[in-house]
């Protein structure tokens, strides 16, 4: 295909440039050869002479060099090309910024414009994509099988099904513990990693913290592993509960080290929360309490995949149910829908898709 060149500009300057791009780019690796001046000019559409010409410039710089008998090669100095780079960014941001001001945009009116947008942009992803995703334990039968699911930013989502339905396989598949056997998991369009590890915050169904560990050191600790932790958050929430934090954890009651391990997991400020039955096993009072936290302590934006066999308890605060049952998604619905189109709670609906 011809490359896109303006006639009011010297062509070679421009050829020069679309090479730069694709070196930049990362469509020319460090070390790569290119094609022959005839191959390129044929692609551009112009005169072999006046790609020679940028080829020539390309070379007085740096970024190409020439090997005898053998051709032309981009340049294997990353730092020239990661300078480069650095240093084309910098001019296509002083125009952006010129073209803004021409609007009459001051600069911090068009900094937040620039984050609203990129937040935005974030928000328009899926939290969380599964793709075919299958997960066998030896060569038993499949714990989970062909699973797919998008779920999107801003929703309290609640992650249902018997015990040994494939709940905690796909919670742990989801937070990189365990590798598919087929299938993909995307969380904010990236695979499991470093990035979904800063962004999702985690509650596991039994508790991996240090019991000998006093209250406060957990918070330290948390606030110290965790950019977006808020040790402010944490401590307020601790404090309306009169939780020594002095005290060590396995001190504490049940119910109590519960709720410390969630105001740990909510106190982050992370775009996708998974809490592994966070009300089993604890009294109705302090399901309450879970609950309240749960919903008072996220933002808008951000996702919660709760699991839990309780549904009854959480069904208020939920928006969508998924129902899984022998590994395979069986119901994914608004909570909405199902009141208005099965006319009966989530609850009951539950029941009768799982009743033995």
């Amino acid at each position: 295909m011809p490359w896109n060149l303006d006639s009011d500009r010297p062509i070679y300057l421009q050829l020069m440039e679309r090479i730069q791009h694709d070196i930049i780019s990362g469509t020319y690796k460090p070390g790569d050869k290119l094609p022959s001046v005839r191959e390129l000019a044929m692609e551009a559409s112009v005169n072999p002479n006046t790609m020679q010409k940028a080829l020539s410039e390309l070379e007085r710089i740096g970024l190409v060099h020439s090997r005898r008998t053998s051709g032309r090669f981009i340049t294997e100095d990353e730092t020239m090309i990661k300078q480069l780079k650095t240093e084309t960014a910098t001019e296509h941001i002083r125009e952006f910024l010129k073209s803004m001001e021409h609007l009459g945009f001051t600069r911090p009116e068009i900094l937040e414009l620039v984050q609203d947008t990129m937040k935005e942009e974030n928000n328009m992803k899926p939290i969380l994509e599964c793709k075919g995703l299958s997960k066998k334990y030896n060569k038993s039968a499949y714990a989970l099988h062909n699973l797919n699911l998008t779920l999107n930013h801003g929703q309290i989502i609640g992650l249902l099904g018997p015990n040994g339905s494939g709940k905690t396989t796909l919670i742990k598949l989801i937070n990189d513990l365990l590798t598919p056997t087929e299938g993909t998991v995307l969380i904010d369009g990236e695979l499991p990693g470093v990035h979904s590890k800063n962004i999702v915050s985690y509650l596991p169904d039994h508790s991996y913290l240090d019991g000998s560990m006093k209250i406060q050191d957990l918070v330290s600790y948390f606030a110290d592993f965790y950019e977006d932790f808020s040790k402010i958050r944490a401590t307020s929430m601790l404090k309306d509960l009169n939780i020594d934090q002095t005290a060590r954890l396995k001190t504490l009651s049940k119910g109590n080290q519960e709720k410390v391990a969630l105001i740990l997991v909510m106190s982050r400020d992370a775009k996708l929360y998974i809490l592994d039955e966070p009300i089993g096993g604890v009294d109705p009072a302090a399901r309450d309490y879970i609950l309240h936290t749960i919903l008072n302590n996220y933002n808008e934006h951000a996702t919660i995949l709760i699991s839990t066999h309780l549904i009854s308890d959480i069904e208020n605060i939920l928006d969508r149910v998924l129902f899984i049952q022998n590994g395979e998604l069986v119901l994914n619905a608004t909570v909405d829908d199902i009141r208005s189109e099965q006319k009966k709670s989530v609850d009951a609906l539950f029941r009768e898709v799982f009743k033995c």
